[in-house]
């Protein structure tokens, strides 16, 4: 069984040699593959190198508030407002403003108090420029409310509507 298949190769082989035609076909064949591999070759590494960045900018979307140090018992309840938490406080929402000031700082977030500057009311109510290199800036706005200190950060400041109306809540 084994000679069987040897005795097929010589055959095939030897009507090859003696064709003058083949000649011209495989001195077109060796032409071609070298456009075709490094046409092959260039795309792949294109392709590979778009692919990371979309995947290092997906997780900077959520980031601005996914390290932000929430205040014990907070919990999101705020009407109509995305981004915001109300949380009882044991003694003033004072005290609650400069923890979570304390806790941000201690991330290396910078905080501006930029209350004066942007509302007409400063009683009960505290807003934060806050930024962090290489992060998004935003504003940490914190107002007083009966149960404790109600938070939210926003990408501009809050009206001193918005604060009376989060107030009266």
């Amino acid at each position: 069984q084994q000679a069987a298949p040897r005795q097929a190769a010589p055959q095939q082989a030897a009507p090859r040699q003696p064709a003058s035609q083949p000649p011209a076909p495989q001195s077109a064949a060796p032409v071609e593959p070298p456009p075709v591999s490094p046409a092959a070759t260039s795309p792949e590494p294109a392709a590979f190198t778009l692919l990371p960045p979309p995947t290092t900018a997906a997780p900077e979307t959520p980031a601005p508030y996914a390290s932000f140090p929430h205040l014990n018992g907070a919990q999101a309840a705020c009407e109509g407002l995305a981004d915001c938490w109300r949380s009882p406080v044991s003694s003033s929402w004072r005290g609650a403003a400069s923890d979570l000031q304390a806790r941000l700082e201690a991330q290396g977030y910078t905080l501006d108090n930029v209350t004066g500057e942007v509302l007409s009311i400063d009683s009960g109510v505290r807003i934060y420029a806050v930024s962090k290199p290489g992060e998004a800036s935003y504003y940490l706005n914190l107002v007083s409310v009966r149960e404790g200190v109600l938070y939210t950060m926003t990408a501009e400041p809050m009206t001193s509507d918005q604060v009376l109306t989060l107030q009266r809540s």
